[in-house]
Parts: C-alpha cells; structure tokens; sequence
C-alpha cells in the first residue's frame, strides 16, 4: 500500500497519492501547469542533481504575473530533496530569494 497524504483546502478534502504529489517536484508539465496557475511567469527549474549519497538539489526561478501580484517581482529558489532514513517519504525544503518584491510593514496606533 502506497503511502497516502491528506489535503485540507476550503472545507474540502483531498486524499492523494504521494507519488502523485512528488510528480509535481519533477520538473515536468503538471509542476509547469500548476505554477502557471499560481501566478508564476517564464517558470524555469533546472534537473534534479545529486549533491550527495541521499540529497537531490535544484534550481527555480520565476516571475510573479502583474494581475495578481500588486508589485511583480521575480523569485529564485533552491529546493533540496532527500529520503528520511529507512522510510519511503521524502523531505523538500527550499530557500527562496524575491526580488524587486516590495516588503511594506503595516501598523497602526491607537489612543
């Protein structure tokens, strides 16, 4: 049996594959389709490398799209992958770098 993951969204609940779930780190057109649909433009994602014995890593890069972010931007990001030790589940983290993105504080006083 195939280890499943359980997706909260809107009072909805998904239950999906992980396997089904890992295709959208690939690389591949549903990973290109569900960006496009988050707002991200020229969405680029070089191959999986291996770093070392267990740890995969690559690049991204990407535009926001203007008529859904207020101030555009672009982001970079480094994403690794590994295995956890003795497990079937895969761990992804990722670091990313905005630019051009505007950070605003908002706050307020009262008397």
């Amino acid at each position: 049996m195939q280890a499943q993951m359980l997706l909260l969204k809107s009072n909805q609940i998904l239950y999906l594959q992980v396997s089904a779930l890992m295709e959208m780190f690939s690389g591949g057109p549903l990973e290109h389709k569900v960006m496009e649909r988050a707002g991200c433009v020229d969405y680029s994602a070089t191959e999986w490398e291996l770093l070392n014995r267990d740890v995969y890593q690559r690049r991204i890069s990407f535009r926001f799209d203007k008529s859904l972010s207020r101030y555009g931007g672009e982001a970079t990001t480094t994403q690794q992958k590994y295995n956890l030790p003795n497990q079937n589940d895969w761990i992804v983290e990722e670091v990313m770098t905005l630019q051009g993105v505007q950070n605003e504080d908002y706050s307020s006083v009262r008397s």
